[in-house]
């Protein structure tokens, strides 16, 4: 190397070695593009679900050439999950969606009179009550979803005008399986057939807690329905330790009740237009007229005194 290309080099070697890193980088970043490197590392990145029969090599993978067709629909459930994976495993939700947000999903083409079309394709989109949706409308099939949505949360656009929200579902009153054994033991009385009643709202007062004869021992009380609901009976069992079981100890036929409430003792309750305080706990009966009756134990009988309010 000549003196003249020895001082150019000297000169501007700094200069040269930062084109020909830009070059090289440059040059790398091209090649993986062209090798579709960088796009498939972000898309597994951010979407672990495993699409299978995508194949991103196709020239034309339009829904219309498979026989499917991309659909509205709206989501009709606050706070619907959007799941990872088309189940309820653990910690795969992502995020939720509101009441109303539009999700599109694809579905078979009805209007498509494609021959021999491929169910399996079908059956992807979706997987034990689950469906994949799209945030924007998907036009091929190697359209990725953004997640998977219980099916029932979505209602497609067209028939939104005919949906009808599902009623609420009240929650289960749940009775112990030992306390539950003994209310059946005692469904026939007086010659006549009484169980627990199956209106949710009643359900819940049906069955009262209290230490009722103050022996320091959970006592219950219950409120069973003839057949055809016109009566009731009232149950009061006493909790037998010794013996390890409750003693029914009280009841009485009722016009249909509203409602039986545990009056705990020392709690002011209005009696007559008064206030007053029972020694123990109680039980107040309302039936439906709205006239309400005090149950206490009477320890000098073993039973129990009515007190009409």
């Amino acid at each position: 190397m000549s003196n003249n290309h020895i001082g150019i080099w000297y000169r501007f070697k700094h200069l040269i070695v930062i084109i020909c890193i830009a070059i090289l980088v440059v040059f790398v970043y091209f090649y993986l593009h062209k090798n579709n490197l960088i796009v498939n590392g972000v898309e597994n990145k951010n979407n672990e679900t495993d699409y299978d029969y995508y194949n991103s090599k196709t020239k034309d993978d339009s829904l219309s050439k498979f026989g499917m067709c991309a659909v509205e629909n709206y989501v009709v459930t606050h706070n619907a999950d959007v799941r990872r994976t088309p189940n309820r495993a653990m910690y795969n939700s992502v995020y939720k969606l509101k009441f109303g947000t539009l999700v599109y999903t694809k579905c078979k083409d009805e209007e498509n009179e494609i021959k021999n079309f491929d169910k399996t394709i079908l059956e992807r989109e979706g997987r034990d009550k689950y469906v994949a949706i799209y945030a924007e409308k998907p036009v091929l099939l190697s359209d990725r979803p953004v997640g998977y949505i219980y099916a029932d949360d979505i209602y497609k656009k067209n028939d939104f005008d005919s949906y009808k929200p599902k009623p609420k579902k009240k929650p289960e009153v749940k009775i112990d399986s030992g306390i539950m054994s003994v209310i059946e033991s005692n469904y026939s009385i007086d010659g006549e057939e009484y169980a627990i009643t199956k209106d949710p709202n009643k359900k819940k007062s049906s069955i009262v807690y209290g230490d009722f004869n103050n022996d320091s021992y959970k006592d219950l009380a219950v409120v069973l329905e003839n057949t055809d609901a016109t009566y009731s009976m009232v149950y009061i069992y006493l909790n037998n330790p010794s013996e390890n079981n409750y003693k029914l100890a009280y009841h009485k036929k009722y016009e249909n009740l509203l409602k039986i409430r545990a009056v705990k003792k020392e709690e002011g309750v209005m009696v007559n237009s008064e206030i007053t305080k029972f020694p123990i706990d109680g039980v107040l009966v309302t039936n439906i007229h709205f006239n309400s009756f005090y149950h206490i134990f009477n320890d000098e009988n073993s039973t129990f005194l009515v007190m009409p309010n």
